[in-house]
């Protein structure tokens, strides 16, 4: 009945450098929700680039993981990253189903990655796409 006034965080890290353009499971709905807020930060300095950099966006993966439908704008890019320092995604359109997945898109330009990446989002339950 209130499930949009229960927002719940989950916090995920990734500690590897994927080499290349690689798209990770990182969440299943566990009921029709909405996502309201989301952010990433890096542990270490990535330098401005415009040939070596990496973006990220959160996809609606849906029922099976393979959507590639972008829940929100791409962050970081050749504008680099500052440790420590989170960066916010933009929601465009926040809703996921019952059991649909979100994923997140990791994009690399050149030789750029991340020694350790943590994203976290915010979400409430009972809102649905």
């Amino acid at each position: 009945m209130f499930g949009s006034e229960n927002v719940q965080t989950v916090v995920v890290s990734l500690d590897y450098d994927p080499g290349a353009d690689k798209s990770f499971v990182i969440w299943r709905a566990p009921r029709d929700c909405e996502i309201k807020e989301a952010w990433a930060c890096v542990v270490d300095d990535v330098a401005a680039s415009t040939a070596n950099y990496f973006s990220l966006t959160l996809l609606d993966g849906g029922a099976n993981a393979s959507g590639t439908a972008a829940m929100t704008n791409a962050i970081g890019g050749t504008a680099g990253w500052t440790g420590g320092t989170p960066k916010s995604f933009t929601i465009s359109e926040g809703t996921l189903d019952e059991n649909d997945y979100l994923v997140l898109k990791y994009d690399e330009t050149g030789t750029a990655t991340f020694k350790q990446v943590t994203v976290g989002f915010e979400y409430v339950l009972g809102i649905g796409a």
